[in-house]
């Protein structure tokens, strides 16, 4: 039945296609350079979304991500049509392992002979110029502004806050290098936490300087720090100001010629192929991205459930030949992390698994990676973190400066063992600690089973510290550098039929609930932080960094111990 159904579906294609190229070639205008635009929020991979929401995406600010910009890009290089892009550029969100794709993608045009000239339109910081750099020409507006600071980490520390709140918090950590919680009973950072966050700036410094020392002088431009457009020309990173209207001419089009924009012309006609009527096998890529927990709020978040469920259904499938799992995650839950490892496990039983880290693959993240074949990541990915920490706030002083009474009822010793409003007696402290100890000693045995090391010398390497991907991959914690293209050879290195698996990936992103065809499971239902911990966040005016709010969410939904990095900076 499949086999009729492709061919009635060839035969029609075959009929269409001429004269839908015909009128796409007299809708459009020249294709001899292309201009796509970058701005806001740039992801590696392709967000599933609800049906309605890709019904209005005329109506919403478009997305980029690099997994559709290799689409353009691959067609771009085999169009003889196409002399070069027009690559504008605004103010970028995203971390440098993904700006690092986007720079690949820009070099590997130049290569295949088309001229990429950047466009800054606006002010442009260290981000922009990362990216830009990677083009043949940058023309900027000749007022804009650019900013070259280099990169930083800080920290806030709201320890001595808390107490005159009345308000403190017991931290148990496992490892030195476990600063999750240090903002919370520290006045200032620590010795451990100092020096890891300067191996990590150092990391991005050296990245952002090898990619810009390509068109100039990266420390010329460090020790200008703020500069205009003409000082820019003066430091080699501007070929030339010019406003918008101006830009056509300097791209040697003619009076009426203008750019065509990259979805105007990914619309064209491709080149005509047939359906094959026998399915390749597959590659597939799923996408484990946000905070690891139970169940999780709003587009990101690696769900127990739904992440469960797709792997369970990739191991399934039987045109999925092997799996590349894209971990973009700081950690979360150490219970869930542990579960979603035993389901990556039972996946690599079936077919190979090779992990491929985002910005961050740290903690739970690194938990969840540890369980595959290979692991590949970018030197600026920000990964390790191999160590856990249980955290409780106390609003014992607080309680008695508001006059606030609890009373308890209970007829067994630790029925009270999860309250905020009193501190732990020295035996609930002893259980809590012994928690936190034997999930760090699984986690330090997961590690050294999934790299194939001794106990002993993974111990050395955790500790909670939090590592560069060049840094982790001169220890042995990451197999390669790199990204989706080294990640995908690493894969078929372990496929015997490599060559006959189809070449495009099958991009694929875990539902909050059960997929069709599986078991259905009832989600649990979903725990709010206790009435103490809310009033804690209302005094304080929610004004807590955000990673650090989810950090105590967690702990006050009922996660006693957290395979979780939110201590990783914000690198700017």
């Amino acid at each position: 039945m499949r086999v009729l159904v492709l061919a009635a579906y060839n035969v029609f294609r075959l009929l269409t296609w001429p004269v839908w190229a015909l009128w796409c070639r007299l809708k459009r205008k020249s294709t001899r350079i292309v201009e796509l635009s970058l701005r806001g929020r740039l992801e590696e991979l392709p967000r599933s979304e609800p049906l309605l929401a890709r019904w209005l995406s005329p109506l919403r600010t478009p997305r980029n991500d690099v997994a559709s910009l290799r689409v353009l890009f691959e067609r771009m290089a085999k169009d003889v049509r196409v002399e070069g892009l027009l690559l504008r550029i605004e103010p970028l969100e995203a971390g440098y392992p993904t700006l690092s794709s986007v720079r690949e993608l820009v070099l590997g045009l130049r290569a295949q002979g088309k001229r990429v000239a950047c466009y800054l339109p606006l002010d442009a910081g260290e981000r922009e110029l990362f990216v830009a750099t990677a083009a043949d020409e940058i023309v900027a507006m000749p007022h804009a502004g650019f900013s070259a600071l280099g990169p930083r980490a800080a920290r806030s520390y709201l320890a001595p806050l808390l107490d005159r709140l009345g308000v403190r918090v017991l931290v148990t950590a496992e490892g030195r290098y476990k600063t999750a919680a240090e903002p919370l009973v520290r006045a200032s950072m620590s010795g451990p936490e100092r020096e890891q966050l300067e191996a990590i700036v150092r990391t991005l410094h050296r990245t952002w300087s090898d990619a810009v020392g390509l068109k100039t002088n990266a420390a010329a431009l460090l020790q200008a720090g703020l500069f205009g457009a003409e000082r820019a020309k003066d430091l080699g990173v501007l070929d030339a100001v010019a406003y918008e209207d101006e830009l056509p001419r300097r791209l040697g089009l003619a009076d009426k010629e203008r750019p065509i924009p990259h979805r105007a012309y990914l619309a064209g006609p491709r080149p005509f192929r047939f359906a094959p009527v026998r399915r390749k096998k597959r590659v597939a890529v799923l996408r484990l991205a946000g905070t690891i927990a139970e169940r999780t709020r709003g587009a990101d978040g690696i769900d127990l459930h739904g992440s469960a469920d797709a792997l369970r259904r990739l191991a399934e499938a039987p045109h999925i030949a092997g799996v590349v799992l894209y971990i973009d995650s700081p950690g979360g839950s150490a219970v869930v992390s542990e579960l979603l490892h035993r389901e990556i496990a039972l996946l690599d039983a079936h077919k190979p698994v090779v992990s491929w880290m985002g910005n961050y693959a740290a903690s739970g993240g690194y938990y969840l990676a540890a369980a595959t074949r290979a692991i590949v990541a970018h030197p600026a990915t920000l990964t390790g973190s191999i160590g856990v920490v249980s955290i409780r706030p106390v609003a014992e002083r607080l309680m008695e400066l508001l006059h606030v009474r609890r009373e308890l009822v209970s007829v067994t010793p630790y029925a009270d063992l999860n309250a905020l409003t009193r501190a732990p007696s020295p035996d609930e402290e002893a259980l809590l600690r012994a928690e936190t100890e034997r999930f760090y000693q699984r986690f330090l045995e997961v590690v050294a089973t999934g790299r194939k090391r001794a106990l002993s010398e993974i111990a050395q390497l955790a500790e909670g510290r939090v590592w560069s991907g060049y840094d982790a991959r001169e220890v042995g914690l990451v197999d390669q550098l790199g990204g989706y293209r080294e990640a995908r050879a690493q894969l078929d290195k372990l496929l015997p039929d490599a060559h006959a698996i189809d070449a495009e990936p099958l991009w694929v992103a875990a539902r909050k609930r059960g997929h069709p065809g599986l078991p259905a499971r009832q989600p649990p239902e979903r725990r709010e932080p206790p009435p103490e911990l809310a009033l804690v966040a209302r005094l304080l005016g929610v004004e807590l960094p955000a990673s650090l709010w989810l950090l105590l969410e967690l702990a006050g939904a009922g996660e006693r111990v957290l395979a979780f990095a939110p201590d990783l900076p914000s690198i700017e």
